[in-house]
């Protein structure tokens, strides 16, 4: 047992290691993302960073935590196509205005969202303009 376990961590170090999945032909490009989601912003906040975020993704709970501590005004879009889980999940943050649950599958095909977490910045226009796998805020 030893030994296959050796030879399956051997194999798997080999394997080439995650970097960045480019977004340069994403549909979500050019569009203007808060219309897309339907998201109302009763607020005066301006909104340019933006995360979409699924509550059973562990990368997500770290980087959701760590974006309502910094000071930047980031929009989290989660994953409510299971609303208990997405309840559960953000019950551990005090201000949830700035949270929008997507519970529209439609919506995740047509922005075609497959994974998680998508990293988003905004124009001044609040159009997309670039995704990525990791932190760009």
């Amino acid at each position: 047992m030893v030994r296959v376990l050796t030879k399956l961590k051997k194999e798997i170090d080999e394997l080439p290691k995650f970097k960045e999945i480019s977004f340069k032909k994403h549909p979500m490009l050019g569009k203007k993302l808060l219309h897309e989601i339907s998201f109302n912003n009763n607020s005066n906040i301006s909104y340019d960073k933006v995360i979409v975020f699924s509550p059973t993704c562990d990368i997500c709970h770290e980087e959701v935590k760590r974006l309502t501590r910094s000071s930047k005004q980031v929009l989290f879009v989660g994953n409510a196509l299971d609303s208990e889980l997405y309840s559960e999940f953000i019950q551990q943050f005090d201000n949830k205005d700035n949270f929008v649950a997507l519970s529209d599958f439609e919506v995740f095909k047509k922005l075609n969202i497959n994974f998680y977490p998508i990293f988003v910045t905004l124009d001044s226009t609040g159009r997309v303009s670039d995704l990525s796998s990791k932190s760009i805020f």
